[in-house]
């Protein structure tokens, strides 16, 4: 019997009063996240039961609901409604609206909340779609909320395209699409033909495309979302608020429509758009209107829940799928045998099944080389290019994930490999793999199944990408240690060899090092290059593939730069390096590729140059080869150096017996060495001289700083004889030619003079003696001296200059009087420990004596007796021992200095001579680490001569 017709007295009108609808919708929002949140048992639950009851009874009360005592029923009924009270034999105690006067079938159900006491149960009636249209009212919200409770939420397409169903029914509209917010972009499933979500069938997935729109304030969509507020297109074509500056075209089917935010805890979530509102009399296109928003707002906050509980279980439902291939895919890699190849190729197949991708390839970086070594996905070949190529360069050098739609719109991507292969490249995922930190390889993961990779895709990879990076790591350091152990056992075998050598053999030892060197290292040729400081030259005797001795200087080519700075060489392209002689090849038809020139070093010093020319297999020479060729340079260095001291002191102890018999001369007939000690110069070398014009550059820098002083070293011959043109010329336009009245001829001759008692030592050579004389003329040019200095100082420190350290013999007074050579005992007899300086001193004395070297002809007595006083102070000052005493007199005259004190003013010209003298760390690093190596190569020399009781001897000393 319909509890309608028994109790008319109780049924009411539903009254559509907005405080009382809102109310209702208020109530029935709890009774729903309840029952979501209570579990299965809902009949179980005694404290739900009484929560439910008294809610049920405030519905009834706001909406004329019938309650019965059988049962608590929630439901809107109107007058041309009743209620049907199931009977005891018609199944679950389901409720039942009929619609009396519209002929509607009995069995027709709307959702309603009901409780069965006799059943026990407590739930949602089934609902069944309902035919017609709908009112718009608060019967059709609920019973569409009812509905929307009940959808499952196992798929998110299944649950948005339930939702667009139902709102357009309660909305009597044409089209409803359904935007969700994901980070800055909407995001709708729609169907390919409509675009709008109401009409798609989830089910058929090749109907279903996904629209994807920037979150912008000046579209509807994102002006719905940014503002938090309902936008309305009506039939004249304009937008609420007139802000929005999209333009429907005349193509759409869209007449009306309206956006409306679906807001959850104060932030937008979704967007659902309605189009085209049907009137329900006259089926016309008509406006939206503010009881559409409200209405459609209310039915949002259902909707709202029904969503998020969707994407969260489509999210756990991706997490546990996804979690369970990356196990599967981890097992897979820790099975994987230590081998880069088949790994690579493992990880590229998981990450392709993983990511639902067509294609996958794998970079692994090579930073020996620094290059990217492709592993493409089929191809077997491997394929090097450099490390910044593409966008997997990119990757690679910044670290960076690279998400892109549409390859062919990034400038990066190469569609030649397209065009070649016939293949279309659509989207790309390239993303690092890492370890701790550093890029390892890079994946480019090509066409996604189904549209383009997401973000979720990019964290999917991220986790995967850490076991990837974890199985590379362990087998680079699995080959490393492979190589290494081979790397070992190869130069401990070459040792071996070397140490069989007799090291009396040089030729043979160089040859030996040469041989190994090349099989360790895998390559076609190999060149030894011993280093001469003394001539400032590389000479071999055993090069490989010639004959002869060949020498050049360190200045010129790949391994003098080596020679020079100790600095390794990888050179990929030989022809590309600007210091490689490629006329060699042109002769010879040999191509050089590549190059690895490596220094041999012993005791910090470069004495030798190991040159490798082309890597077998045309590959580069890498950073193994490098550490290689380094460990093995340490012993061969050994050998060399053995073998270099060897020859070095057989060669000493020939020239010390010389040194023995000369200075025992020397000490006991002075005037005799007097007599001597001016050897004629050549006269067409003095016309040579006098006719030599100085450059541009010579003239420009002559008197500063920037005067290139080691392109004049004793070791190129003809350059080193301008010296002589260049000294004249400091005198000269200093003014002491003019002032003194100088013979030119005489100066000349002085000057020859004084080169030709230099020594050929490393560092103590004519070429020592002009830099610090031009030194002096440089500052005495550049800082304006002459306010404190008249000529007659200024030629003093000329002189001082070039005879400071005239025959010197590369040894220092500390050796010379502890192994007691003549010149050391004939100075610690006299109570003097200056030993060279002494030394210099009388032999200058005994140039400027001979008439056809003096230059002081043109001087007063007076004046020469204090050029004398000043030339020997001077040069008796440059003794290093003699350091800390002058530099605290010298601190003294700080702020009183008077120049017409003698002896002030000779204090002051001994330290410019001694600043000067010491001036080389004050100059810029290339000319001043020349002059160091110059100074230990000579130190060198006299470690070697240690156990020797006289210095080595030299031309000049048997001039003496």
């Amino acid at each position: 019997m319909g509890c309608g017709a028994s109790h008319p007295q109780t049924q009411r009108h539903l009254d559509f009063n907005a405080h009382i609808k809102q109310d209702v919708l208020s109530y029935m929002d709890i009774v729903v996240r309840m029952m979501e949140g209570s579990g299965a048992d809902l009949h179980k639950d005694n404290a739900f039961t009484r929560r439910y009851n008294k809610l049920a009874r405030k519905i009834t009360d706001l909406s004329g609901v019938e309650r019965k005592a059988s049962y608590s029923k929630i439901t809107v009924v109107s007058p041309s409604e009743e209620i049907i009270e199931p009977q005891d034999n018609q199944g679950p105690r389901t409720p039942r609206i009929r619609k009396s006067k519209s002929g509607v079938s009995d069995d027709e159900t709307i959702g309603l909340l009901y409780r069965s006491g006799r059943a026990g149960s407590i739930g949602l009636a089934t609902p069944v779609p309902c035919n017609g249209k709908s009112d718009g009212n608060l019967e059709d919200l609920i019973k569409i909320s009812a509905e929307l409770a009940t959808a499952p939420v196992t798929s998110l397409e299944q649950v948005v395209v339930t939702i667009a169903k139902k709102t357009c029914w309660l909305m009597n509209c044409e089209k409803a699409t359904l935007y969700i917010k994901t980070g800055q972009k909407l995001i709708a499933y729609v169907d390919r033909s409509t675009l709008s979500t109401n009409s798609l069938n989830p089910s058929v997935n090749k109907d279903m495309t996904t629209i994807s729109k920037d979150i912008s304030p000046l579209d509807p969509e994102g002006s719905c979302v940014h503002n938090m507020s309902a936008v309305y297109l009506d039939r004249s074509g304009s937008y609420r608020p007139a802000d929005i500056a999209a333009v429907p075209t005349e193509e759409t089917d869209t007449k009306v429509s309206m956006w409306m935010p679906i807001v959850h805890e104060g932030d937008v979530f979704a967007c659902m758009q309605v189009i085209n509102k049907r009137d329900t009399k006259n089926f016309e296109i008509t406006n939206f209107t503010e009881e559409d928003e409200s209405l459609l707002g209310s039915l949002n906050l259902f909707v709202v829940t029904i969503i998020k509980n969707a994407l969260l279980y489509k999210d756990l439902n991706s997490a546990y799928t996804h979690s369970a291939e990356l196990l599967d895919l981890v097992k897979t890699l820790s099975t994987t045998e230590l081998d880069l190849d088949r790994l690579c190729n493992h990880i590229m197949y998981s990450a392709k099944r993983l990511m639902c991708a067509d294609r996958c390839s794998l970079f692994v970086i090579d930073k020996s080389t620094s290059q990217l070594v492709a592993n493409f996905d089929g191809h077997a070949k491997e394929v090097r290019i450099p490390l910044a190529t593409g966008i997997a360069g990119y990757v690679a050098t910044t670290g960076n994930v690279c998400n892109i739609e549409d390859a062919y719109a990034d400038q990066r991507f190469n569609k030649e490999t397209d065009k070649q292969t016939g293949y279309k490249t659509n989207t790309i995922l390239c993303a690092p793999i890492a370890y701790n930190g550093d890029v390892l390889a890079v994946a480019q993961l090509v066409n996604k199944d189904s549209g383009h990779f997401t973000k979720d895709d990019e964290d999917t990879f991220a986790g995967f990408s850490t076991f990837a990076g974890i199985s590379i790591q362990n087998t680079m350091l699995h080959s490393q240690m492979v190589r290494e152990k081979k790397t070992i056992s190869a130069v401990l075998s070459t040792v071996r060899q070397l140490n069989k050598l007799d090291i009396m053999q040089t030729d043979v030892i160089c040859a030996q090092i040469m041989e190994q060197a090349k099989d360790l290292v895998k390559c076609e040729r190999c060149a030894l290059f011993m280093v001469d400081k003394g001539h400032n030259q590389l000479y071999s005797t055993v090069a490989n593939q010639t004959g002869g001795e060949i020498r050049f200087p360190m200045s010129q080519g790949i391994a003098g730069h080596v020679a020079r700075t100790g600095e390794i060489q990888n050179i990929v392209d030989a022809y590309a390096d600007e210091r490689f002689n490629i006329e060699v090849d042109k002769k010879t038809g040999f191509v050089t590729r590549n190059i690895l020139c490596m220094p041999v070093i012993y005791s910090k010093e470069v004495i030798a140059v190991t040159q490798l020319v082309n890597k077998e297999g045309n590959d580069a020479f890498n950073s193994d080869d490098e550490k290689t060729l380094q460990v093995f340079s340490e012993f061969a260095a050994m050998s060399l150096r053995n073998a270099q001291l060897f020859e070095f002191m057989r060669a000493a102890e020939i020239e010390t017996k010389a040194l023995l018999e000369v200075s025992n001369q020397s000490a006991t007939n002075t005037r005799k060495r007097s007599s001597t000690i001016y050897k004629k110069t050549d006269a067409s070398r003095l016309v040579a001289l006098k006719a030599m014009t100085l450059t541009d550059e010579e003239g420009n820098t002559l008197l500063t700083t920037a005067f290139e002083i080691h392109k004049y070293n004793i070791h190129h011959a003809a350059m080193h004889e301008r010296l002589m043109r260049l000294s004249h010329e400091v005198f000269k336009q200093l003014g002491i030619v003019k002032t003194f009245n100088m013979n030119e001829e005489k100066l000349y001759t002085f000057l020859c003079t004084v080169q030709s008692k230099y020594r050929s030592v490393p560092y103590h050579n004519f070429t020592h003696a002009f830099d610090v004389m031009q030194t002096l003329a440089a500052w005495i040019a550049s800082y304006d001296l002459k306010q404190y200095l008249n000529s007659l100082d200024i030629l003093i420190l000329l002189l001082s200059g070039l005879c400071h350290d005239l025959d010197h013999m590369g040894l220092n007074n500390s050796f010379l009087l502890k192994v007691e050579t003549p010149l050391g005992v004939l100075s610690a007899s006299s109570g003097s420990r200056s030993v060279l300086e002494v030394h210099h001193c009388n032999i200058a004395i005994d140039i400027l004596q001979n008439d056809q070297c003096n230059v002081l002809e043109g001087c007063t007595d007076a004046e020469t007796k204090d050029v004398w006083k000043g030339l020997i102070e001077s040069i008796l000052s440059t003794d290093m021992a003699k350091h800390t005493e002058l530099c605290a007199a010298f601190k003294g005259l700080i702020g009183c200095y008077d120049q017409s004190n003698t002896d002030q003013k000779r204090l002051v010209l001994s330290m410019l001579l001694k600043a000067a003298d010491i001036s080389n760390i004050t100059k810029p690093f290339e000319v001043s680490r020349e002059w160091g190596q110059y100074v230990t190569a000579e130190f060198d020399r006299q470690v070697c001569t240690w156990q020797h009781p006289t210095p080595k001897i030299t031309q000049g000393a048997q001039e003496q």
